[in-house]
């Protein structure tokens, strides 16, 4: 007969491992869930995590500014296999450029006297052909009003802005006003007016071989007003 006094005490060998590995695994899962359920540790970790993606997000835009406004260097191989080596300029300094370059455009216009302008030499420079043919119109327009009065004529600007056309095309707007002295029957005569230029502008690729300067005018709307 079977002897049933140890059967209590007796366990089979396969199902005491599987045993141990589920109450291993209970254990674990009991771990993990009570991790989660910690209140204060869940918050800590919410808090990092969205502390992290505030930083990497507030980051992204600071970097991409600051690659913007680093100037670079630029390489720049010649047909003749020349090298040239220069810093690329930020794109704020390169409307600078441009606005001082018109200012110097529109005083060499403007400023002038009975004989013809102060700055004929910057004319030169800065003018092409064409943009010159056009200046000499005008001011052979103007020629018997100056030596009439024997206008002496100053250029104030108060503003330059830089505009650029759906076609690429540079242009840039001055306007300021003009303070003509003269003298009128012996006495000094005094006239102001407002006017307003917008230059064509052209890049001078070849500012090296013709001494001109970098950026050009190749034509003008002038008008002025009272």
């Amino acid at each position: 007969m079977w002897d049933t006094r140890h059967d209590k005490h007796m366990k089979i060998p396969f199902l005491s491992n599987f045993e141990k590995k589920t109450d291993a695994a209970t254990a674990s899962d009991e771990g993990v869930f009570d991790i989660l359920a910690n209140r204060i540790l869940s918050v800590r970790i919410l808090m990092i995590a969205c502390l992290f993606f505030m930083f990497t997000t507030a980051l992204g835009p600071i970097t991409t500014i600051y690659i913007m406004r680093e100037p670079q260097t630029v390489v720049q191989v010649n047909g003749d296999g020349s090298v040239t080596i220069s810093p690329q300029i930020r794109f704020r300094d390169a409307i600078a450029f441009h606005k001082v370059s018109a200012n110097l455009d529109a005083l060499a216009m403007l400023n002038r006297g009975p004989e013809g302008p102060d700055s004929t030499d910057i004319i030169d420079l800065c003018f092409n052909s064409d943009a010159k043919e056009k200046l000499k119109q005008l001011l052979d327009g103007q020629k018997a009003l100056f030596a009439e009065f024997s206008y002496h004529q100053k250029a104030e600007i108060s503003a330059t802005d830089v505009i650029v056309d759906t076609d690429n095309t540079l242009r840039a707007r001055v306007q300021g006003q003009l303070i003509r002295t003269g003298v009128f029957n012996g006495r000094p005569k005094l006239d102001s007016l407002k006017f307003e230029i917008i230059f064509s502008l052209f890049r001078n690729q070849d500012a090296a071989t013709n001494q001109k300067y970098p950026i050009g005018v190749w034509d003008f709307d002038y008008k002025e007003s009272r």
